[in-house]
């Protein structure tokens, strides 16, 4: 099969994607980018390209990845398979940012160790707080 040379290797949304959820499984998992080096043989500059999509991952190195987070190897593609809804990066990208930042993890952390019926309130809280919010918003904008 012959393949013609003009086709050079692109980085995806895909790419991207699996960056930010890499990126993210590091930072809840409270290790940094040379301890991922270290553990996978190669330099912190090269995890930092694959956290920004910038270089791709390869199916191996996925593969030990996932082992070493506990994570099934979907995790890091849910929702980019033929039949899923486009992946919306920025909306995607935004959560993901969150939940790896020092506040977010500070929530997560805090939310996994209340008891289950606090969980149902606070999570109740927070859909009623922002169910008010997009009200307010609609109730200001002008005709």
């Amino acid at each position: 099969m012959n393949v013609p040379n003009s086709t050079k290797k692109r980085v995806t949304d895909v790419d991207v994607l699996i960056g930010s959820r890499l990126r993210q499984a590091r930072m809840l998992a409270n290790l940094s980018q040379t301890q991922i080096a270290e553990f996978l043989g190669i330099t912190f500059q090269q995890v930092q390209k694959y956290e920004r999509g910038t270089n791709r991952v390869s199916a191996a190195v996925l593969h030990r990845l996932a082992s070493m987070f506990g994570l099934p190897l979907a995790h890091f593609f849910d929702g980019t398979g033929p039949g899923s809804q486009d992946i919306d990066l920025a909306e995607s990208n935004a959560r993901m940012e969150f939940a790896s930042s020092r506040e977010g993890r500070t929530l997560i952390d805090g939310y996994q160790r209340c008891p289950p019926k606090v969980q149902a309130t606070v999570l109740s809280l927070i859909v009623a707080a922002s169910n008010s919010l997009d009200a307010d918003d609609a109730a200001t904008i002008p005709e």
